[in-house]
């Protein structure tokens, strides 16, 4: 199995935005082929995307 460890400052920078009465969507994409994980962060009209990659050799030899 492989993870991919997240930047906890990407994510609160990401939450942060999130308005305190407001609501928020999480989005989350895989793409094998290119080998990253995406979360988005969708509230009213603003996004906020996060992408991470892995090098393919890594994920090999996990």
């Amino acid at each position: 199995m492989t993870t991919l460890d997240f930047d906890e400052n990407e994510l609160r920078t990401a939450f942060a935005r999130i308005p305190e009465m407001g609501k928020a969507e999480l989005h989350f994409e895989v793409n094998p082929d290119e080998y990253t994980i995406a979360v988005t962060f969708k509230t009213g009209t603003q996004e906020t995307k996060i992408i991470k990659q892995k090098a393919k050799t890594e994920l090999e030899s996990d």
